[in-house]
């Protein structure tokens, strides 16, 4: 009896493996004709499709050359852009100096020799070059009233720079201060000496002396030899 039971269940068990089994691989080639028959309909629609872009390319030669020309112009001009930014200025190199006066508002063109100090430096470099120039303004500038150094434009082949003045900011040419109990005259840049003195401040009122200590402007020759003469008496 219990033999009987045991080949029962396993004639059922083989049963129902073979059933899934039959199942499963119908289940499978009925996915793989599905997957064929959509992968030839795409085969067809790209075939159709490419029938069609060669049609139209057929039928429209000269646009697709236009085309072919703005990407190859395209291409160039990367090309150009790439390269400019690993250009330097030389010997050969076109140099243009602007200068513009802002209050009159005009503007001079100088086409000169390439300086040594630009020979060799990038257009980063350049700009660092203006900007540590501006924080360092030479004197000549600085009484003309320089207030901007900027580079308009910078290739291999020309590099023009501009230099804007605006005279109205400049109200003092000179600049008295202390040292070592002495006055000394300075440009208004209050770093160029003009001129050193025997003036003892000591022996200045009270008020001439704290206003020599904070330093005191001075707006020409004429007014400065008028207060260095007022000292002295």
């Amino acid at each position: 009896m219990k033999m009987k039971k045991a080949y029962i269940i396993l004639i059922s068990f083989f049963s129902l493996t073979i059933l899934f089994s039959i199942c499963y691989l119908l289940s499978f080639k009925s996915a793989l004709y599905q997957f064929n028959k959509n992968a030839v309909g795409k085969d067809n629609l790209l075939s159709s499709y490419q029938e069609s872009i060669q049609n139209s390319t057929k039928g429209n030669t000269s646009v697709n050359t236009n085309q072919v020309e703005a990407e190859m112009n395209q291409n160039d001009n990367t090309v150009a852009v790439d390269s400019s930014e690993n250009a330097y200025v030389t010997p050969s190199t076109e140099y243009e100096l602007q200068e513009y006066d802002i209050k009159k508002g005009s503007l001079i063109t100088n086409n000169l020799n390439t300086p040594d100090y630009l020979i060799g430096l990038t257009r980063e470099e350049v700009i660092n070059y203006l900007a540590k120039y501006m924080s360092d303004v030479p004197l000549a500038d600085y009484e003309k009233g320089l207030t901007a150094f900027e580079l308009i434009s910078f290739s291999k082949d020309k590099v023009v720079l501009r230099k804007s003045f605006n005279s109205d900011l400049v109200q003092y040419k000179y600049y008295l201060a202390v040292q070592d109990g002495l006055i000394t005259v300075y440009y208004s840049d209050k770093k160029t000496v003009y001129e050193y003195t025997e003036i003892e401040v000591n022996k200045l009122s009270e008020e001439d002396q704290i206003e020599l200590n904070h330093g005191k402007y001075i707006k020409n020759a004429d007014e400065l030899y008028g207060v260095l003469e007022s000292y002295s008496s």
